[in-house]
């Protein structure tokens, strides 16, 4: 343990998963830089690294507390965070640190309690109208989720619940939201072109991290590989061709599964633009760790690389990140930069959710972490990692009645890997 408390820097690549990085052994030379980099600044590979969820908001909810989505409670009926969690930005803040949120996901934000312990929090890739973590407004959503298997049943079951307790007011906070989502933020937002906002990300991180006097602790979302893939130029092509007949189709990956499933050969084409956009986020990356490491204070500094789930792309049939805790979508990279860098791999079993007790370590914060959370830098070592999907009804609901449909049961998901690698018999389980 350094004497000074380091600067901590977090990078969450959002649906980057390890399986598509050649870091990790993919035939395309996807991270030729980070590969670089491992050796150059000191970097130590996990190679056995899980998240706990196949998307966003349970991920990024146990990477900040340090629980299992069936702990924190976020999940497919409720995308917010409950304000009495004791969250990893707070206790680092406790510990004396100037605590920077940057996310370019409009689920990670203060309106949907994820802002909670940050001193300052940049929305880089747009922000909805109303609180989504008001309580009156997350009970109306998880009523209407509990309830509804149709269009038809949300909007009764919206009107009954205003009725009921005699308010309005959250109806129409939530129409607002989803009407600023699907008129404003999905013509031009993040998702249809993310260069632009992960460009504007890493110069905010570099501007919080120059003029920081405290100990400073940055959070950082990029959603570059997120769909809908969109390479930039000088990227794309790499792979892609340019004459694919799904060139400018869409790639809505409930689509897949709500109405009909993308032929191979259009998730090829897909996965082609996907790989790009790893590639061109390992540019940028390694850019914005040089700048870091070689400043003044570079050397104090521990950086974490990671990511909150993968992309399925026709693997058992799945396309994107929901339905599933296969590997595809729940095994992520996870590289540290511990202060003063020393390069090495590690093959033990990790979890994302363990950054906090990890964190905790670092820093000796007098606080203890969940038991849910087993510090990688401690003699302690991690027996099992654990999966789930707590909701699926709420995308099963949504789905044709098809042979996918009927050979996925309805009901929690859930998914153990024991020991240090997960073998064959490791199955999902429902």
């Amino acid at each position: 343990m350094v004497q000074t408390l380091p600067n901590i820097v977090l990078v969450i690549c959002d649906t980057l998963g390890a399986k598509h990085m050649s870091l990790y052994g993919y035939e395309r030379h996807t991270t030729p830089n980070l590969e670089r980099l491992v050796e150059e600044v000191g970097f130590t590979v996990y190679t056995n690294c899980y998240t706990t969820s196949c998307w966003t908001s349970p991920a990024h909810a146990s990477l900040f507390t340090g629980l299992y989505p069936g702990e924190h409670g976020v999940h497919e009926g409720n995308m917010c965070l409950a304000g009495n969690f004791m969250t990893l930005p707070e206790l680092l803040e406790w510990c004396g640190y100037t605590t920077i949120g940057i996310s370019c996901n409009l689920l990670i934000d203060v309106l949907t309690g994820f802002g909670k312990g940050f001193d300052v929090f940049h929305s880089i890739g747009g922000r909805l109208i109303f609180s989504e973590s008001d309580p009156y407004v997350r009970a109306l959503g998880r009523f209407v989720s509990e309830n509804s298997r149709s269009n038809w049943d949300r909007v009764r079951n919206s009107i009954g619940w205003c009725i009921r307790n005699r308010k309005l007011a959250p109806l129409l906070k939530k129409t607002a939201n989803k009407l600023y989502k699907k008129l404003v933020l999905s013509k031009r937002g993040v998702r249809i072109n993310s260069t632009p906002f992960t460009k504007k990300a890493l110069l905010v991180a570099k501007k919080e991290i120059r003029r920081a006097e405290n100990p400073l602790f940055v959070f950082l979302n990029l959603m570059q590989t997120h769909h809908n893939y969109n390479p930039p130029h000088g990227f794309r092509h790499v792979w892609s061709s340019k004459s694919s007949p799904y060139k400018g189709s869409g790639q809505d990956f409930l689509n897949h599964y709500y109405k009909e499933p993308y032929p191979d050969e259009a998730i090829d084409y897909f996965r082609d633009l996907y790989d790009e956009e790893v590639l061109f986020l390992d540019h940028c990356l390694a850019g914005f760790i040089r700048e870091i490491l070689y400043s003044d204070a570079g050397d104090n500094t521990l950086i974490i690389i990671t990511s909150d789930h993968g992309e399925h792309f026709g693997e058992d049939g799945h396309y994107g990140h929901i339905l599933s805790l296969e590997d595809a979508v729940t095994k992520i990279p996870l590289m540290v930069r511990f202060p003063g860098g020393s390069c090495d791999v590690k093959d033990s079993l990790v979890q994302i959710n363990d950054i906090v007790a990890t964190l905790m370590d670092v820093v000796d914060c007098p606080v203890p972490p969940p038991t849910s959370s087993v510090s990688f830098v401690s003699s302690n070592r991690r027996s099992k990692a654990l999966m789930e999907i707590i909701k699926p009804e709420r995308w099963l609901s949504k789905m044709k009645d098809s042979e996918f449909k009927r050979r996925i049961s309805k009901g929690p998901f859930q998914r153990e890997i024991k020991g240090g690698s997960p073998s064959e018999s490791d199955k999902q389980v429902s």
